[in-house]
């Protein structure tokens, strides 16, 4: 089989018809045979045909071009690469030059990130769009092993693929879970694979809870730049509290931000809704001689007494109308708003690494209340870190807040916390050494403070035989200075004396 090969520098010389179809030294005509038709100016090329242009790598059985009407046929296996990654298989293609008008039978569409689009025939149009009759838009990973099932796809009487704005839309499109129909719908869309961000609503999700009742969540992102987006999440409750989450994320060029809250206005139905009420205290409230009105005659009215901890009613009595006590369980609870703050952090200034993270909350139990978390207490954190060839410094502070009932105070903050460890490339007696330096300082407002200075020195040395026998040798030494001032009563060790400062009998 003769092989002809056809670079531009000899088109340019001998085939200057051709100015159309190839214009830059990069291009490329290859294939067994090449035919040119001398009255017409037409090309064929049969046999492993390969086609290189500025935007894409066409290979096929055969190829025909007509630089008359500047159309190029293909037939056979043929497989197309653009330069924005996609790749274009089908069984025959007549388009323009470019690729960017034309008929293409039997395409299928797969992006650089791993979906596709496959249809019966499709016809580009102005390189701004692809239209699909009878197409399938599915996860094309999934098809690479022709044995597993597609989890999910989606088919459609027509897809329309929106390459100018970005966008893929389906006219009467039925969805499938693993080849079988879940819904259908007149016409849906969602952005191109190729658009990584877009302003709009994303997937929703709905729970329910005891408390809370059903809820439906609604996220709606906000592209705002390439390196900031906001994202609100509104949330229906169907016990009748107002609900709103954000995030708001962000990076520089030394770092990144992230900033979480969740706010929640509450009704006085969704508090005496969701509060713990027993029977005893049920049966108080519901009598008819304790009804606002036979009270009131007598000058009198309940009084309610909540427990925050266990979201109950811990007492219920008649008392005299004056009495500053809330007169409903609504009241008792108190507060209509509640919520929550968290971020966290991290960036690198002159070769420094520094970290923090850090949630406040309204009550202690919101984040239980709300289903956000189970988390008994909150821990905060700044540190700064710096690594030589040789040393390496940790500095760190921490608080930590509990969520469940305490003494004031009693919570401890570590600031600071420093670690230094030092490993010399200079060896002693044949062996690596390393030094670390810890001191911490633990302050508790009611409970005393504590402070210790660590120092820790380690000697490694290992042999290794020629049997392939390994024998290490390691000395560890530890020093350990501490200082409290909290001062412990034998066999009571958790009440304090007068003599301490920071808390009382």
């Amino acid at each position: 089989m003769i092989r002809a090969l056809l670079k531009i520098s000899l088109l340019i010389l001998f085939l200057s018809q051709y100015s159309s179809l190839i214009k830059a030294q990069e291009n490329i005509l290859e294939a067994d045979k090449i035919e040119y038709i001398n009255k017409d100016g037409k090309v064929f090329a049969k046999g492993s045909v390969l086609l290189i242009r500025e935007g894409y790598k066409l290979e096929a059985d055969e190829v025909a071009f007509d630089p008359s009407k500047n159309i190029i046929e293909a037939v056979g296996k043929i497989r197309i690469e653009e330069s924005n990654g996609n790749i274009i298989t089908a069984s025959r293609i007549k388009l323009s030059a470019d690729l960017s008008d034309g008929l293409i039978e039997l395409p299928r569409i797969t992006t650089k990130d791993g979906t596709s689009l496959s249809s019966a025939y499709a016809i580009r149009s102005n390189n701004k769009a692809t239209i699909l009759r009878k197409g399938i838009f599915s996860p094309c990973k999934a098809c690479k092993n022709e044995n597993k099932r597609i989890s999910w796809q989606v088919k459609a009487n027509r897809i329309i693929h929106d390459e100018e704005n970005g966008n893929i839309i389906y006219e009467g499109a039925r969805f499938e879970l693993f080849g079988v129909p879940i819904f259908y719908v007149p016409i849906a869309g969602h952005p191109s694979p190729e658009v990584k961000r877009r302003s709009g609503f994303l997937a929703p999700s709905l729970t329910s809870s005891g408390d809370l009742g059903v809820v439906l969540k609604t996220p709606y992102f906000i592209n705002l730049a390439q390196n900031y987006d906001l994202t609100i999440t509104p949330w229906l409750v169907t016990k009748g509290a107002l609900i709103v989450e954000g995030e708001w994320r962000q990076k520089f060029k030394n770092g990144e931000i992230n900033f979480y809250g969740i706010g929640a206005s509450l009704s006085d139905g969704f508090k005496s809704k969701t509060v713990n009420v027993n029977n005893d205290w049920l049966s108080v409230i519901n009598s008819p001689f304790n009804s606002d009105e036979e009270l009131s005659k007598l000058g009198k009215k309940l009084a309610y007494t909540y427990d925050d901890n266990n979201h109950s009613i811990s007492n219920v009595e008649v008392t005299n109308i004056d009495d500053g006590r809330p007169s409903s369980i609504s009241d008792a609870i108190g507060y209509d708003f509640r919520g929550s703050l968290s971020t966290y952090g991290k960036f690198i200034l002159n070769d420094w690494d520094i970290n923090f993270n850090g949630t406040f909350v309204s009550d202690d139990t919101f984040l239980r209340r709300f289903n956000l978390s189970d988390n008994t207490s909150l821990i905060s954190k700044l540190s700064f870190s710096k690594h030589w060839s040789t040393m390496k410094v940790l500095v760190e502070a921490t608080h930590f807040s509990l969520l469940l009932p305490e003494v004031n105070g009693s919570e401890p903050l570590i600031l600071p916390s420093v670690n230094f460890n030092w490993s010399p490339k200079t060896k002693i007696l044949g062996g690596d050494i390393e030094l670390d330096l810890n001191f911490l300082n633990i302050y508790r407002r009611t409970d005393g403070n504590t402070q210790r200075l660590s120092l820790n020195g380690i000697w490694n040395k290992k042999y290794i035989f020629e049997s392939g026998s390994l024998l290490k040798f390691k000395v560890d030494l530890r020093g350990d200075i501490y200082r409290t001032t909290k001062r412990l009563v034998p066999n009571n060790s958790s009440r304090l004396l007068s003599s301490n400062p920071f808390g009382k009998e």
